[in-house]
């Protein structure tokens, strides 16, 4: 964890450009911080009677937007790029306790540690931690999410993880569109669990209750942002319609074949990707018994499938609020290999895994290096990573 820390201190001033979502959101909170939280419907108007406003990013994102303004009040920051970025190296950091936490609960402390020093030099976390998207405060609260969940999984009985889970996935619902996708993950296998191991229908019932009411809240918050329904409506639609601008930039950084994310994501880390994969496989075997392990597997095959079939979202940004159930997984994996070794080979293996992980993650990071420093990369878009990683 201090290692994670420190790389993302040595980093944080080497970024001397903003992307346009930067600069978009950094404007948009910044009239909030100015004019205060009853600026926010014309934040919106302005955006969506704007002809150009097709190549902007709409601002429906509402939770990251008041946290932003908010942390530009109280670091006293009129640009917004301090107070992102200061908010996105907190939410790395923070994603690193939670693992930690979450590693050490329901997989084990070697996986624990593994998991946190996968997502210490993860490229993709090192990279978000220095821009002032909204990305990495995303992947804490879906992380957060998720380990209500997996509580809940542990002990269904128990009130307070329900309550943690559905008012934390409001929070990521309205941070951005994909929280969404997340939270529906995690309601259908805790849901699964519920009816298929415990018999719980009454239980399984109150999580679609409870998540139908996170959905109504959400939309009701998003209409008062906006300033009335029909407002928010029409900023929905513009922020899935792009424009000429939007879709020459997705050509040229993310189109490509469906399977390129995923190879984006092993060019970063080999030993990651692959030992997810085999963390998939005892949690498949045994679900019963490994239903975090199964809640993992499902929220990181999602996102990777959902975005590596729609070509606009082929960005390994998107892939935040998985980051650190794939550490998770990858960690799991190694040890569970290790395991499977008779005690005769067991330390000799231990050994050699402990070489693998330090070896990997010193890739990884050079890769970081590579990418987002040295390359001076705006973005993860995977076309740009394939052009940087595949030479």
């Amino acid at each position: 964890m201090v290692l994670g820390i420190v790389l993302r201190l040595a980093h944080l001033g080497d970024v001397s450009i903003r992307t346009k979502d930067e600069q978009t959101y950094a404007r948009y909170a910044a009239r909030i911080a100015q004019e205060g939280p009853g600026a926010s419907p014309a934040v919106f108007a302005g955006v969506v009677a704007d002809p150009e406003g097709q190549s902007l990013p709409a601002p429906v994102r509402v939770a990251h937007t008041f946290l932003l303004a908010g942390m530009m009040r109280l670091i006293d920051d009129a640009s917004g790029y301090g107070a992102g970025v200061a908010l996105s190296w907190i939410a790395s950091v923070l994603s690193m306790v939670l693992l930690a936490w979450m590693g050490r609960r329901f997989f084990g402390p070697r996986v624990a540690l593994t998991a946190v020093f996968f997502l210490a030099v993860s490229m993709e976390e090192l990279t978000l931690s220095r821009r002032a998207w909204q990305d990495a405060s995303l992947g804490l609260f879906c992380l957060l999410g998720m380990y209500f969940a997996m509580e809940i999984l542990r002990s269904p009985r128990r009130i307070a993880p329900y309550a943690g889970f559905h008012l934390t996935f409001l929070w990521c619902t309205l941070t951005k569109q994909t929280g969404l996708l997340v939270y529906v993950v995690a309601c259908a296998v805790v849901c699964g669990y519920l009816i298929l191991r415990d018999r719980d229908w009454k239980r399984a019932g109150g999580v679609v209750l409870a998540a139908s009411v996170v959905l109504v809240a959400a939309w009701e918050l998003l209409a008062m942002a906006a300033g009335g329904p029909a407002e928010a409506w029409l900023a929905l639609r513009r922020s899935v319609v792009f424009g000429p601008a939007s879709e020459a930039y997705t050509l040229a950084c993310c189109e490509g074949p469906w399977w390129q994310v995923t190879w984006a994501l092993f060019l970063g880390n080999p030993v990651v990707v692959v030992m997810a994969v085999a963390g998939i496989v005892p949690a498949a075997m045994r679900f019963r018994r490994r239903a975090a392990a199964v809640l993992a597997g499902a929220e990181l095959l999602a996102m990777t499938g959902f975005i590596s079939h729609n070509h606009h979202l082929q960005n390994l940004r998107f892939t935040a609020p998985v980051h650190g159930v794939l550490c998770l997984l990858a960690a799991g994996g190694i040890w569970w290999l290790v395991r499977m070794a008779g005690p005769r080979y067991r330390r000799t293996l231990s050994g050699l895994a402990v070489i693998v992980i330090l070896a990997s993650g010193w890739r990884e990071y050079r890769n970081f290096e590579k990418v987002a420093v040295e390359g001076a990369n705006l973005d993860l878009g995977v076309i740009q990573i394939r052009q940087i990683l595949e030479k």
